[in-house]
Parts: structure tokens; sequence; C-alpha cells
């Protein structure tokens, strides 16, 4: 009452308006269906295109849980040194003598598995944003065309003000 941030409050009329209309139920505005995105994409180009980039943001999205498992192995093979020192695994002899190149190879694989989960993400997240802006860039172009070109057929007498 009287602070200026308060949300204006519906009144009487508006209330009774919307209870004499059957289909005008809420304020919200309609919501889109699925078939609605594509309804400026005439070409199936822009369509493959996004399809292509969900199936991109699919593949994206399967990095955590294989960045779960590697962690998962690289922490196995830590708790091996821990448990038993004179059996663990190759990967968990961190501190050894110079010269032994069998020591580290665990670590060294847990490493690549890590450089190739990361390329992995970068390709799939390449190609999802790549594909994405495309058939966003293309469909604003055929948006942009035919709202122009609506404007164009609308009387000089739409204009005044």
């Amino acid at each position: 009452s009287g602070f200026a941030d308060e949300p204006p409050q519906p009144n009487a009329e508006s209330n009774s308006l919307l209870k004499a209309s059957p289909h005008l139920t809420s304020r919200d505005p309609p919501k889109s269906s699925f078939a609605d995105l594509f309804s400026l994409t005439d070409n199936d180009d822009v369509r493959f295109t996004f399809v292509l980039g969900t199936i991109f943001a699919f593949l994206n999205g399967l990095t955590t849980p294989a960045l779960a498992h590697v962690i998962a192995y690289g922490l196995r093979d830590l708790a091996g040194a821990v448990d038993n020192p004179d059996a663990a695994l190759p990967s968990a002899k961190i501190y050894a003598a110079e010269g032994d190149e069998d020591a580290m190879e665990g670590v060294r694989r847990t490493v690549y598995h890590f450089l190739g989960v990361g390329v992995y993400a970068f390709v799939c997240s390449m190609m999802q944003n790549a594909c994405m802006e495309v058939a966003a860039a293309r469909t604003e172009r055929r948006f942009l065309t035919r709202w122009f070109g609506a404007l164009l057929k609308q009387d000089a007498a739409f204009y005044d003000v």
C-alpha cells in the first residue's frame, strides 16, 4: 500500500472478465508446442542441422559419467597403494626410483584417459554449438524475412499514429 515496488493487484472488473471468458482462465501467455519450434524452418537442411546439434548435445552430456568413471579408476589405483603397498598396481607407485618407467604406467594411463575425455568433450561441444548456431541463424533469417514481408503488406494507414 503506497510502495513503488509492489506489483499491481487485479481489480474486480478484470477478474469478472476472466471468469466470463472460459478460454481466458489465466494471464499466462499461450505455450508453444515442440512443433511450433520448426514452423519457421521451411527446408529439411535446417531441421537436420538442429537434430544433429541435439544429438551432439546428448553426446556432450555423456562426458560427466565418463569423467566419473576415469576418476573412480584413478582413485582405485591410488587406494590400492595405501591398502597394500606390496601388491599395488603400477599406477600406485608414485614415488618410483629414478629410471623406473613401469611405475608411472597407471598414472600415464589415467592422464591419457582424462585427455581423451577432454578432446571428446571439446569436439562434441564444438559440433553442438556450430550446428545450433547455423540452425538459429537460418531460422532467424527466415523469421525476419517473413516479418518484413508482413510489414510491407500493410496499408499506409496502419503506420499512422
